[in-house]
């Protein structure tokens, strides 16, 4: 699912910037928090839960992918750029998981 969105986004936005990963850990962040927040209600049993947030969101985000595209930005002195992407996903991320608990 990730390696399909970050290439059709990509795609779309060219690759100048990591839009793919960025966005895809931003709705990795979302269906996280409204994950979390379904447990809060009870809907979700804690297993239920460790499989979804650890096997498929921890499958579909990604901070490894994210972190070595922040480095190549910085390894070809695109400091700017590498660190908006740097803040920018993680504002973003945790912005998602925010408005995910609030829909759950």
């Amino acid at each position: 699912m990730r390696y399909l969105l970050d290439h059709l986004i990509s795609s779309s936005f060219g690759r100048h910037l990591p839009w793919g990963t960025m966005i895809v850990n931003v709705l990795g962040a979302l269906a996280a928090g409204v994950v979390v927040g379904r447990s809060i209600n009870d809907a979700l049993s804690s297993r239920g839960v460790a499989l979804v947030l650890t096997g498929l969101l921890g499958g579909f985000s990604t901070v490894s992918n994210y972190s070595i595209e922040v480095a190549e930005l910085l390894r070809e002195r695109r400091f700017v750029a590498g660190g908006s992407v740097a803040v920018g996903t993680m504002a973003a991320a945790l912005l998602g998981g925010i408005i995910g608990l609030l829909l759950a």
